[in-house]
């Protein structure tokens, strides 16, 4: 009986030594999947490094970003649209730094823009700018501007119509698209939410109960057809990939979702701004101001707000992934978990192909990343002591690899998994091009200077 019985208690023990050691695996592994790092600005106000590398360019206050499927990051700032292609070069393809309403058929570099307020990037290319002007246009993916919507003599209790014709009195403060080519526009003080078909005619798509210039601001309408529903000061929306739409419905402090079959419903917010803590259902918190949203496969819908970057996991329940919520921002935790890094004022949010979300960290002057999935996407820029930007590009690569920092290269190695050292040689450069074209295909390490270790991937 003793030596069954100790039989017994050893099993036990052995199971739980190995739910401890997957535990903390699945641990690590999370850990991992949340570093934070920055991709392009240097921290500074100041407009600079086209045609260079992003991670040592200048981006003054970044607030409107967007992501494409073949990977480039979309941002606007003083007065330009910039574009980060997936090796890490910055380029401006829109605007020519003058605050003037845009030219229609022009070269789009070569016209002034008029601000933004919303901007998204559709699945052929196209960006689509919400000016100043209460218009939208299109900077198509040839490179240049044409007129989309807004401008016209038709209001929108009179939709449908064609969406040039659509008059936005209240201003657009938010776009975004879906996989059908449907552009989406919401009329802020109009408190609408119309759909714009690959046609060119816009219809309501949610909002406008009453379908009168007064009375359909508001909040009604939860559990019913969106386009009876009421809402209130509408500034920000995202469809996600099976095509549901979710809005911030800034006025009535909620976030809410229209599904694919027209009803809506608050997925966040009790109709009081604040902050609540996290681990409690959404829709039994108090949310605050909401500068950017976005929306995984997977169906959680990320936001900033209080200098911090929020969940509202597809169970209903909303954590913090970034940032303190605190009304002091501050810029920290490049290379760590993103949960205790510092933001700065956080604006728009966007995700990647590969499911890495992108913060405009304004107020620090630079668009950072939470990598969910680091091995993909565009790479991470970071030292552990943060003295300098460093960047590896194109990463994967199957011929050359790029090197550039903002501090003096001195000496680079590569190493593979196994330690051995492929190849050294000492620099007093910034840039250098090393060719990695005899690697057989693998991971290896590159580091710099003898103290900074970064991987990249050969094709």
């Amino acid at each position: 009986m003793k030596m069954k019985s100790t039989q017994k208690k050893f099993k036990f023990s052995s199971n739980i030594y190995l739910i401890l050691f997957f535990a903390i695996i699945l641990l690590s592994l999370n850990l991992r999947a949340q570093t934070i790092c920055t991709v392009a600005g240097n921290g500074t106000n100041t407009f600079s490094g086209d045609g260079g590398a992003a991670s040592i360019s200048g981006i003054p206050n970044p607030n409107f970003i967007s992501t494409d499927l073949a990977g480039n990051i979309y941002l606007f700032n003083n007065n330009k649209v910039r574009k980060i292609t997936s090796d890490g070069t910055i380029t401006t393809i829109a605007g020519d730094g003058n605050h003037r309403p845009p030219i229609m058929g022009a070269q789009a570099t070569n016209s002034g823009l008029y601000g933004c307020n919303a901007m998204a990037v559709d699945d052929l290319g196209n960006i689509y700018i919400a000016d100043n002007s209460n218009k939208a246009y299109k900077i198509t993916n040839t490179g240049l501007i044409d007129s989309f919507t807004g401008g016209g003599g038709v209001g929108e209790y009179d939709f449908p119509t064609l969406a040039t014709n659509a008059d936005y009195m209240g201003g657009i403060g938010g776009l975004s698209h879906d996989h059908k080519n449907n552009i989406y526009v919401a009329a802020t003080w109009d408190c609408i939410v119309g759909q714009i078909s690959p046609m060119g005619i816009i219809s309501t798509y949610a909002g406008g109960e009453n379908r009168s210039h007064s009375g359909w601001c508001g909040f009604a309408g939860d559990g019913g057809a969106a386009t009876s529903a009421k809402l209130n000061s509408i500034n920000i929306i995202t469809v996600d990939s099976i095509g549901n739409l979710y809005i911030v419905d800034n006025g009535n402090a909620r976030i809410r979702k229209v599904r694919t079959d027209g009803i809506i419903s608050t997925i966040a917010g009790i109709g009081i701004y604040g902050y609540s803590p996290d681990g409690i259902p959404a829709t039994n918190a108090r949310i605050g101001n909401i500068q950017g949203m976005a929306v995984d496969n997977s169906g959680n819908v990320y936001f900033t707000t209080d200098n911090s970057i929020r969940k509202i996991s597809n169970t209903g329940y909303l954590y913090t992934i970034a940032g303190n919520n605190s009304n002091t921002g501050g810029f920290d935790g490049d290379g760590g978990p993103a949960t205790v890094a510092l933001l700065n004022k956080p604006g728009g949010l966007s995700f990647d192909k590969c499911g890495n979300l992108y913060v405009a960290d304004r107020g620090n002057h630079r668009i950072r990343k939470i990598a969910f999935n680091p091995d993909c996407g565009q790479l991470e820029i970071y030292e552990a002591n943060q003295t300098s930007n460093l960047l590896i590009y194109p990463n994967p690569t199957n011929q050359k690899v790029n090197i550039s920092s903002s501090n003096k290269i001195e000496s680079i190695s590569i190493t593979n998994t196994l330690g051995q050292v492929l190849f050294q040689n000492n620099y007093m450069s910034y840039n250098i091009q090393i060719d990695v074209d005899s690697l057989p295909r693998g991971i290896y390490f590159i580091k710099i200077n003898n103290k900074i270790d970064k991987k990249f991937i050969k094709d």
